[in-house]
Order: structure tokens, then sequence, then C-alpha cells
């Protein structure tokens, strides 16, 4: 690494947060996630040099350390001195989570995010600062295309996105650097860390087996490799570039293989014969920036102009900006907002059977329209086609929802939350089931969700 080099790079990143800065103001109040080690660390130093040079206040800075007491004491106790040690007048949280029996990646990451949405919620937060990288967001892609993905799960992360899991806008600055590059950032600018030792442990997780293993020996194959890049991660760089641009374009023109009604487009939903909708629509708008004219446009495409004020107007304009997982129902039709999106079902008032009396007729309804599987093959409920492939679900049972079942010992709520389904769909998704006689209750082995094979 050069000098010319690493000056280069010191500049990026400190330009790395220029286009936060329409979006903060000195009533901002922002959270980070730091763990101690280069990424975050070097976030946070950032974020506390751009509150400084724009004047404004760094107690509207939330830094919030999560100990998973994994590790050895000295080593996170380290890690939170250093990050007291360059905090200036940022508020510092350190909070100890007990671990669960599992210790994935996964259920870490969730207790983690989980204390993360308690500070949004008691502190009013605005936007939550991640320090993820090039590294980590090209070994979620590998991840995800492990496991199958689409356009949008190869996208992984972004600069600026909404979480399932938290109520604000994330945002990660630091996407165009490798983990290398940051780390060097560290160490030319003096910004301490600590390096956990368990990530070069492959045994530990996929993504650390990517890390150690796969991606060094990907990377000695590239025409350019240095420590802090390679042409493999340059040219991944520029695909995500290109497809985040292209995304961009597609968000503003609404191109999303929806249906174009007028200015606002509309994206036809799945609708279980329960529901009784009328219509179900996803309206793909960017919700923090609606209007009151698109939400009249709204309103005039779906033909529910009736009664609408514009005061009602002005609500919810304001309901739908909040992107709030949450739900209004207005000239029999209900606007739901599940992990940052909207969508709008004209349905009956209880159409989700909300009451417990409801729930009782949803679970007789549910006991009667069930299929034992006998035979692998296809299966039809209601309007749905599904199809069974795997020998493991034979003798099991085809239905819906019933109260009390669960899913690997999750609640069914906490699994659609988990898996990002929104809560219109949970009663009506498609599930395999099987007695548990030991429980005397009902065990879920998968579900159809979106309607897939098993």
């Amino acid at each position: 690494m050069t000098k010319n080099i690493t000056n280069n790079i010191i500049n990026m990143m400190n330009e790395s947060l220029a286009y936060i800065k329409p979006l903060i103001t000195t009533e901002t109040k922002i959270g980070i996630g730091v763990s101690g080690g280069p990424d975050s660390m070097a976030l946070f130093q950032l974020l506390l040099d751009f509150f400084s040079k724009n004047n404004f206040p760094q107690s509207n800075i939330y830094a919030i350390y999560c100990n998973h007491n994994l590790r050895d004491k000295n080593e996170t106790k380290q890690e939170y001195q250093h990050i007291t040690q360059i905090s200036q007048g940022a508020n510092c949280f350190h909070e100890t989570i007990n671990p669960e029996k599992s210790r994935n990646e996964a259920t870490l990451r969730q207790q983690r995010y989980e204390v993360f949405e308690q500070y949004i919620t008691d502190h009013n937060l605005a936007y939550f600062f991640l320090g993820h990288n090039l590294t980590d967001r090209i070994e979620s892609s590998f991840m995800h295309m492990l496991r199958g993905c689409d356009l949008k799960g190869f996208l992984a992360m972004q600069k600026q996105s909404s979480h399932h899991l938290l109520s604000c806008q994330v945002l990660r600055p630091l996407l165009d650097f490798t983990k290398n590059e940051i780390q060097n950032y560290c160490d030319e600018n003096k910004i301490p860390y600590v390096i956990d030792q368990t990530n070069n442990n492959s045994e530990v997780s996929l993504r650390n087996k990517l890390r150690n293993e796969i991606f060094p020996q990907i990377n000695h194959l590239a025409n350019k490799n240095t420590t802090e890049t390679s042409t493999f991660f340059e040219s991944l760089k520029n695909i995500y570039t290109s497809l985040d641009t292209q995304k961009h374009i597609n968000n503003n023109n609404s191109n999303l293989g929806g249906v174009r009604t007028g200015k606002i487009h509309l994206k036809p939903i799945y609708k279980p014969s329960q529901r009784q909708a009328n219509f179900a629509y996803q309206v793909l708008l960017n919700l923090p920036e609606i209007t009151e004219n698109e939400v009249l446009q709204l309103f005039t495409q779906l033909n529910i102009t009736n009664n609408i004020t514009k005061n009602t107007l002005k609500e919810r304009t304001n309901f739908i900006r909040a992107g709030k997982n949450s739900h209004k129902y207005l000239n029999k039709t209900y606007f739901f907002i599940a992990n940052h999106e909207l969508f709008v079902i004209q349905a009956p008032k209880d159409f989700r059977r909300t009451t417990n009396k409801d729930n009782k007729k949803d679970n007789k309804k549910n006991l009667d329209n069930t299929q034992l599987i006998t035979t692998l093959g296809t299966y039809h409920l209601d309007n749905q086609t599904l199809e069974i492939k795997d020998k493991k679900y034979l003798n099991c049972t085809i239905g819906y929802y019933q109260e009390g079942m669960k899913f690997k010992g999750k609640t069914r709520n906490k699994y659609c939350i988990n898996n990002k389904i929104p809560i219109f769909y949970r009663n009506h998704i498609p599930l395999i089931y099987s007695y548990n006689e030991k429980t005397n209750n009902y065990d879920i082995k998968n579900y159809f969700y979106p309607f897939k094979t098993v």
C-alpha cells in the first residue's frame, strides 16, 4: 500500500457521510451500533467529526455496545473503553445480553437489534447507523445466493434502507470500503479498536468460512490483489453501484412490474379466498418522501375519495411517511404499513379476525379446511397450488394456522416478524404441521410463504 493510496482512502472515507447531510439537523437524534471493531469505531469517529463540523450537538448521538457474554471479559471491557475514549459528547451505553441456547449468527443479531429497537423507541431516534462495509456486503450476497435468492437478496445491504426489526431507517455509509481499507484508515488516524478473534474461526459461521477460506482463494486468482482490495471485490463494487443506481431509477419511475394506474404504481398482491377483499395492492412509492398530492392521487385511483378532508389527507400522509408497522381504516379500505412498505386492501373491517370470538371461528374453519399428505406431488388449498417434494412431510397435514401452534419453539407471530411476513397474511399462509402428543398441540413443520415448493 502506497502513501497515495492511503491518502485517497482517507479522503474518500472523510467524504463518505456527505449523502446524509440533508437528513440531519440540529434536532436529529441518531443511534449507532458500536462493537469496538475497526468498522464501527471508524464510523463512530466519522459521525462525531461530522456533527462537530456542522455544529450539531454530539449529545444527539447514541452509541450502543452489546456484550453477548461469549468472549473474554478483558477483551469486551477494552472494547467499551475504546468507545468511551473517543466518544467526546456522545451518549454511550453498555448492554449485556444473556445468550440463549442457540448462539448462531442470526439469533445473536436478532438479540442486538431488539436492544437497538428499544433505544430507537425510548429516545425517538430518527436514523440508526451500522458499520457494515463492502466485504460484509459481498459475504452477505454470497450467503444469500447459496441459500437461494433473487436480485433483492443479492443486493443485500444498502446505504439507506428499512429493516424489518427496526422502526427507523438504517444508514450504512461505509459500504464502498473493504474491511482492510477501514482498518488501515483507523491505523492512520489512530482510532483504537479490538479485533474479534472469533472472526478467524471458520467453524463459527458460514460468513467466517467465506471470509477466511473461500474469498482468499478467489482473490488469489484476481488480476489485482492487494492487502486492501482486489479486482474481484472492485468488480462486485461496480456491479452493486450499477444495480443500486438502476434500482433508484426504477423506484423513482415505479417501474417494478406493478400495474400502472395514472401516476401511482400499484402491484397486485395475493388475496386468500377467506379475505373477501375487493382489491389488494402494494403501493410502489418511497414512503418517507410521499407527498399529500401523491396520497390524494392514490385515493383517486382507488376510488375512495368520499369524505376526504384536508385534515384527513394530512393525517394519512404523515402516517405513511412515518413508515412504522401499523394500519389505518378509511372508506372500507385498510392502509397497512409492514416492513416500511405500504399495502392497501379493501375488505370488511373484521377480515383479519382480531377478536377472540372471531379467532374461534377461524380455528373452526381452519380445522375443517385441511388435507393429509399421503403422497408427494401437487395439493390444492382454496385457490392455492402447493408442491410437496420432501418425504419427511408424508403423513403431516396441510392447513392454516390454529391457535397455539409453534414453529421450532417460536410463536407464529415471532416467526412471521423475523421473516418479514405482513400482519394481514399471517392467518392465511398455508403450512405443514403434525400433532405432538407430548405437548398436546400442533408443531408447524414448514410455511408456504411466499407460496413455495417444499
